[in-house]
């Protein structure tokens, strides 16, 4: 799910993207920003979630930085 932030995406494109269910994606991103991994931010009605800086580092040490759809500082 981490990986999948590389660049900002909504709790329903999520869904989408990842085959999971509504209520497995919420889990998953609520323990991501307990962690500090990700954050939200509201845009219009949406809410949409992408890495913080300690979530890229996560995603890179791991080296899934470079798969497509993933950003770069």
């Amino acid at each position: 799910m981490l990986v999948r932030l590389g660049s900002p995406l909504s709790t329903s494109q999520l869904v989408a993207v990842t085959g999971q269910g509504l209520g497995s994606v919420g889990r998953h991103l609520r323990v991501l920003l307990d962690a500090g991994l990700v954050e939200r931010r509201r845009a219009g009605r949406s809410v949409l979630y992408s890495w913080t800086a300690a979530g890229q580092v996560l995603v890179e040490a791991v080296g899934c930085g470079n798969r497509p759809g993933t950003r770069r500082s």
